[in-house]
C-alpha cells in the first residue's frame, strides 16, 4: 500500500512537471513567432490606407495621362516605413491590348535582379535585392517600368497580385512585410 502511494505521487510530480513544460514551451514559442501572426494579418490588408503606416509598394506617378503611340515610364518605389527592407518580389498585371511593357530598369539601391519575366499574357513578375549586408530605410525607388502606348483608353489600371507580392526585412527575416500597394492608372489619349 505505502508503495503504490508512493508511485501515485511520484506519477502526479511527473504530470505536473510536464505540464509546467508544456507552458513554458507554448509561452516561448509565442513570443516568438506571434509577430509572425501579425505581419501574415497585414500582408492580406489589400487597400488598406496609406495612414496605417503599413509598408508598400508605390505607383509614381498613380495617374498617368500619355499620348497614344508615345513611350512613358512609371516608377515603382518601396516605403519600408520603420523596415530594413533588403528583398522584394512584385507580380503585377497591366492590359497589354493597350500599352507594352518595353522594359524594366533596376533601381541602383537594387542592383541585384533574381526574376525579371514579362508574359505574354500581361503579368510580370520581378524580384530584386539590395547587395549583400544593406538595406533601405525611406522610400526608395524599386524599379522603373518602360512602357509603349498602344490604344485610347481611360484609367486602365496596373494593379499588384497582393497574395504573390512580398517586400521583406531584415529586421523580421522570412516574414512578408507587405501591407498595402498602390493602383497605377493609364489613360491614353490621341
Amino acid at each position: 500500500m505505502i508503495v503504490e502511494n508512493k508511485f501515485k505521487n511520484k506519477n502526479k510530480i511527473i504530470y505536473i512537471l510536464l505540464v509546467c513544460i508544456f507552458l513554458v514551451v507554448g509561452f516561448l514559442l509565442y513570443e516568438n513567432y506571434s509577430h509572425v501572426l501579425k505581419s501574415s494579418k497585414n500582408a492580406s490588408n489589400q487597400g488598406v490606407g496609406k495612414e496605417d503606416g503599413l509598408v508598400a509598394f508605390n505607383f509614381l506617378p498613380e495617374k498617368n495621362a500619355v499620348t497614344l503611340d508615345k513611350d512613358f515610364t512609371i516608377e515603382i518605389a518601396i516605403d519600408p516605413k520603420k523596415h530594413l527592407v533588403s528583398n522584394a518580389d512584385l507580380i503585377f498585371s497591366y492590359n497589354k491590348s493597350v500599352m507594352r511593357l518595353d522594359s524594366i530598369s533596376q533601381s541602383e539601391k537594387f542592383m541585384q535582379v533574381l526574376v525579371s519575366k514579362i508574359s505574354d499574357d500581361g503579368v510580370v513578375s520581378y524580384s530584386a535585392a539590395t547587395n549583400f549586408g544593406s538595406n533601405i530605410d525611406a522610400r526608395t525607388t524599386y524599379a522603373v517600368l518602360h512602357f509603349h502606348a498602344l490604344k485610347k483608353i481611360e484609367n486602365s489600371p496596373i494593379t499588384v497580385d497582393q497574395k504573390k507580392s512580398g517586400i521583406y526585412a531584415d529586421d523580421n527575416p522570412g516574414v512578408n512585410i507587405l501591407g498595402y500597394s498602390d493602383l497605377a492608372l493609364v489613360s491614353i489619349t490621341e
